[in-house]
């Protein structure tokens, strides 16, 4: 399942998704937003990646830590892991994040094992996004202070002309 998930977002055909999924889906994305159902996901990926998205693309490699942890009548079972998901916005800004993810798998009726909840955390004090922000304030920062004081240093030197001449 975890390699069928990832396959499925790397190749962004994001309906091979639902067939993985419980029809009572609920899941918690890396921008920790609720997600409900299978229309839910759906929807999720269109306003993240579909025309009018914030994003071009998105991978993920995900790893579990151990095998599935099953209940004691195998009717459902806990697993988590770790990933690493890769971003590419519109702009073409790229952004890696370092996650964190724990997952409910059931089996249905159909005797399949589909996904009932997941869960996505990600450091949010340690992440690109926030460099990213942090390293254009600075970058931007400079440049606005650089040209505010060529700016004055023009405007003085101009003055002090002025009132020699005069």
């Amino acid at each position: 399942m975890v390699a069928d998930a990832s396959q499925a977002i790397g190749s962004r055909e994001y309906d091979r998704l639902l067939p993985l999924l419980s029809e009572d889906f609920e899941g918690t994305s890396l921008t920790q937003a609720s997600i409900r159902g299978r229309d839910g996901v759906k929807d999720y990926f269109e306003l993240w990646f579909g025309p009018e998205g914030y994003m071009e693309s998105m991978s993920i490699e995900m790893r579990p830590d151990a095998l599935t942890d099953l209940s004691e009548d195998k009717s459902w079972g806990l697993v988590s892991g770790s990933g690493k998901e890769h971003y590419v916005a519109k702009n073409g800004d790229t952004f890696d994040f370092d996650t964190r993810w724990t997952t409910v798998v059931v089996r249905e009726d159909d005797g399949k094992w589909r996904v009932r909840a997941v869960h996505f955390g990600t450091n949010h004090l340690d992440n690109p996004v926030l460099f990213k922000v942090r390293d254009s304030m600075l970058l931007y920062g400079g440049l606005g202070a650089l040209a505010v004081g060529l700016g004055c240093f023009g405007l003085g030197f101009g003055l002090g002309r002025r009132r020699r001449q005069g």
